[in-house]
């Protein structure tokens, strides 16, 4: 769809944000002032400036483009689009939040909430970039990813070794204590189990 009117603007401020943005954390500008951006909160800005864009130019439905609004985008484009960017703001808000509290193991209900919704949106923009078929793709391997990690849980859940067991294998197998402690140094999941 052609580019015009408030699309252009934000288009034109996105031009000159995401640039300022990348500089600054390549060159450690720290924005002239002292301000230095975390690495997820540099990433989550930069998604915010620029994916909210992809909902505003490219229709939901090709049909859509075709019918003749003038190039103007619908409403329903631009509250998805209002949408993925306050959720990527509000993502860039928490970045220290994220990192202190450790949401990559234990985020609370409403960032996993705001992160589907996010999964999703992401899922859309891709689907009217690339078309269905890259996007059945991408879910599917994003969605496995979650899968496995379940799987592996209920495995480490359902493999329950007593510790009686345990000290008897480990004091007549020296070799096997060795082997396996010297695998288990440089992973946070222990192979043992």
């Amino acid at each position: 769809r052609p580019i015009s009117g408030v699309v252009r603007v934000l288009f034109a401020c996105a031009g000159v944000i995401a640039p300022v943005l990348a500089i600054n954390q390549l060159l450690n500008l720290q924005l002239f002032v002292g301000v230095v951006f975390i690495e997820n909160r540099y990433l989550f800005l930069l998604a915010a400036s620029l994916s909210p864009l992809i909902f505003l130019i490219f229709p939901a439905r090709k049909e859509a483009d075709r019918a003749g609004r003038g190039g103007r985008t619908s409403w329903s484009d631009w509250l998805i689009a209002s949408v993925a960017f306050a959720l990527l703001l509000w993502f860039a808000l928490e970045a220290d939040r994220i990192l202190s509290e450790g949401w990559e193991y234990g985020a609370p209900v409403i960032a996993k909430i705001f992160a589907g919704v996010l999964w999703l949106l992401i899922l859309e923009a891709l689907r009217r970039t690339s078309g269905w078929p890259m996007a059945v793709i991408v879910a599917t391997v994003s969605v496995s990813a979650g899968v496995t990690a379940v799987v592996e849980s209920a495995m480490w859940v359902a493999v329950r070794v007593d510790s009686a067991t345990v000290s008897k294998v480990i004091l007549s197998r020296p070799r096997l204590v060795t082997r396996l402690c010297s695998s288990q140094w440089s992973t946070t999941r222990p192979h043992i189990g």
